[in-house]
């Protein structure tokens, strides 16, 4: 059976940087523990804004749920990170905890991007739960060293 690469690809979807920045970034991600089905590139053809598109769902897998999708846009020498919405992938909250932008070569930033990533992915979420009667009626999720809730 093959391995499922992380932030898989086609080749002929991404230019010479992109195609850095997506590597690196991968090769950081095979020590991340997420399935490699959970990360994603959207190649510039296919975003809102002609960028690649990189991300992360976060989920709950004992109640198979999407929690959060976190990625960066990358333009070739600038990179933004954010919470993404998980229809359009436009980055949400631009003034958020989640937000990170950085400048430079695409190696550097795929690098940047990844320790970004992981940063978020080091942040342990928890889920609360209301009961009633004997029966749950809200979930919520947050993260346990501040209470904050993902947006």
């Amino acid at each position: 059976m093959d391995e499922i690469p992380w932030f898989e690809y086609d080749e002929n979807d991404l230019d010479t940087a992109q195609r850095a920045f997506v590597d690196v970034l991968a090769e950081h991600a095979s020590s991340w523990q997420v399935d490699p089905l959970d990360t994603v590139v959207l190649p510039s053809a296919h975003t809102v804004n002609g960028q690649l598109v990189v991300y992360l769902d976060i989920g709950d897998p004992q109640r198979n749920q999407g929690v959060l999708t976190v990625g960066a846009h990358f333009d070739g020498s600038h990179v933004r990170g954010g919470e993404l919405h998980n229809q359009d992938f436009t980055i949400q909250g631009t003034a958020s905890e989640f937000s990170f932008e950085a400048a430079g070569e695409p190696t550097e930033l795929a690098n940047r991007a990844a320790e970004w990533f992981e940063a978020v992915l080091a942040r342990p979420l928890v889920r609360c739960e209301w009961h009633h009667a004997g029966k749950m009626f809200a979930v919520r999720y947050e993260y346990a060293d501040t209470g904050a809730k993902p947006l």
